[in-house]
């Protein structure tokens, strides 16, 4: 995995939301995940322009979720 904290706080987060279902842990499970997401994307867009060999890395590793995503 290239982002691993963020796969951690996601894992967290949604566990917590599994635990505690409601209409706001809902909400602020799809917020974390998306601001999670904005920065999974800007950060490879910062790698892939300072570190040219990033790409093919980036291309044989799976950013967040091992064999899926």
């Amino acid at each position: 995995m290239r982002h691993p904290m963020y796969s951690a706080a996601l894992l967290f987060v949604w566990v917590a939301v599994a635990s505690h279902l409601s209409i706001l842990t809902l909400a602020i499970g799809f917020a974390v995940t998306a601001v999670c997401v904005a920065r999974v994307i800007v950060e490879e867009r910062l790698l892939r322009a300072r570190f040219p060999e990033y790409l093919a890395y980036s291309q044989s590793t799976k950013a967040l979720i091992p064999f899926i995503f």
